[in-house]
C-alpha cells in the first residue's frame, strides 16, 4: 500500500471527526435511550382515533399549509405539539443535473481483531430524469462508490467488502420525501453477479434510507420506516423509529436546521439463516438546502449469539455539492464552505483481484 494513503486517511479521519466519540455512538445519550424504549413498544400505527397523529394548528399568523397527500408508509406518532411550536417541512432538493458528494469515515470493531479499523469511502450521487413539481416531484437518484481506503491489515476485510461495489451505481426513482418509486437497479462490472446472489438489491434505498412524513413536523414528532441498505457485504433490512429532537434557525443560511434521531432493529441474511442487530444515529438536516449536512450512525450486528460476539461500525457521513466552474469540478459543503479533501486511493493493489 503506498505510503501516501495511510497519511491521507489519517488526515481525513481527523478532519471529519470520526471515531468512538461520535455522538451517535454514545450509549448513555438520553434521547437514544428514550427512542430505544419507544422501539420496544407496540409498533402498530396510532391513528387519529387516538388523537396522537393530529399535527396541531400552525403558529399564529402563519398561512395554513395545504393538506398533504396520504402517505401510508409513514404515519406521525407522538403527542400533538403546542400550537405555537415551530414546524419544519422536510423535503429533498431534487433538481435535474444536481451532483452531490458524500464522504464516510469511521471505524469497525471486529470480534477477532484487537483494535478498531479505520476506513474512508467517497460516493458520488447524481440526480436526473425528473418529473412533476412540488410534493409530486420525482427524480432518478444514482449513488456510486468512487473511492475507498482502510487502515492496515485489519482493513483488508473492508477493502474486500466495499471493493465489490466500486464503480457500481445504485439507481432508483425517489420523490421529495425520500419515498422509493419503483425498483432499484444496480449497474456496474459485477452487477449481474451481485443481483443474482441477492435479489433484495431491488429494494435498496439509494439515499441512506432518508424518509420524511408528508406533514410539517415539530419537535417530538416520531414516525417509523422500513427500508433496505447495503451494509457490510450484504443487503440488510432496517426497521427504525425517527424522532425530531431539535428545530432551530439555520445559523449558516436560510431555513431551519433540524436534528433527527433514529433507532431501530437490523437484520441481514447469513449462512446460518439470519443475523440481527441494532442501528442508531443522528441526522442534521437543513431545510433551506434540502440536504443533510452530517449523518452519524452506529450499526451493531451479532455474529455469534452463543458467544456474545458482534461487529460494531461507527460511521460519520458528510454531504456536499459538486458544481462545474470554469471547466473544473468544485466541491463545497451544502452551505458553500470548502469540502474536505477527497480520497485519492482506491482498494489496495494487492486486493484488486479480490475486490472486483
Amino acid at each position: 500500500m503506498p505510503d501516501a494513503r495511510p497519511h491521507a486517511l489519517a488526515a481525513l479521519l481527523a478532519l471529519l471527526g470520526a471515531g468512538p466519540t461520535c455522538r451517535a455512538a454514545r450509549e448513555d445519550d438520553e434521547t437514544s435511550t428514550r427512542l430505544r424504549a419507544a422501539e420496544r413498544k407496540d409498533a402498530a400505527p396510532t391513528g387519529p382515533a387516538g388523537g396522537r397523529t393530529t399535527p396541531g394548528r400552525p403558529a399564529e399568523g402563519a398561512a395554513p399549509a395545504p393538506a398533504p397527500a396520504a402517505d401510508p408508509e409513514v404515519v406521525l406518532r407522538g403527542d400533538p405539539p403546542p400550537p405555537d411550536a415551530p414546524r419544519a417541512r422536510l423535503r429533498l432538493a431534487l433538481a435535474p443535473g444536481a451532483v452531490w458528494v458524500v464522504q464516510t469515515v469511521g471505524n469497525v470493531r471486529y470480534p477477532m481483531v484487537a483494535s478498531q479499523v479505520g476506513f474512508a469511502l467517497e460516493e458520488r450521487i447524481e440526480v436526473g430524469s425528473c418529473e412533476g413539481t412540488g410534493d409530486d416531484r420525482t427524480c432518478v437518484v444514482t449513488r456510486t462508490l468512487t473511492a475507498l481506503d482502510a487502515e492496515g491489515d485489519g482493513g483488508r476485510f473492508i477493502r474486500t467488502e466495499q471493493g465489490r461495489r466500486l464503480d457500481h451505481g445504485i439507481r432508483a426513482r425517489l420523490d421529495v420525501r425520500g419515498r422509493r418509486v419503483g425498483p432499484t437497479t444496480l449497474d456496474g462490472p459485477n452487477a449481474k453477479t451481485l443481483v443474482e446472489k441477492d435479489p433484495t438489491w431491488a429494494q435498496v434505498h439509494p439515499l441512506f434510507c432518508l424518509r420524511f412524513p408528508a406533514e410539517p413536523v415539530a419537535k417530538g414528532a416520531k414516525w417509523r420506516h422500513r427500508c433496505h441498505l447495503r451494509d457490510r457485504d450484504r443487503v440488510g433490512e432496517r426497521r427504525v423509529l425517527w424522532e425530531v429532537s431539535e428545530i432551530e434557525k439555520d445559523p449558516a443560511g436560510e431555513g431551519l436546521r433540524v436534528e433527527l434521531r433514529f433507532v431501530g432493529s437490523y437484520a441481514e441474511p447469513a449462512p446460518e439463516g439470519r443475523r440481527e442487530g441494532t442501528v442508531q444515529g443522528i441526522v442534521y438536516f437543513h431545510t433551506g438546502h434540502g440536504l443533510p449536512h452530517v449523518l452519524q450512525e452506529q450499526l451493531s450486528v451479532t455474529i455469534a449469539p452463543d458467544k456474545g460476539m458482534r461487529t460494531v461500525a461507527t460511521l460519520n457521513r458528510t454531504f456536499g455539492r459538486i458544481e462545474a466552474r470554469g471547466g473544473n469540478e468544485v466541491r463545497t459543503l451544502i452551505d458553500g464552505r470548502p469540502f474536505p479533501p477527497g480520497i485519492n486511493a482506491r482498494a489496495a493493489g494487492d486486493d484488486e483481484a479480490a475486490t472486483r
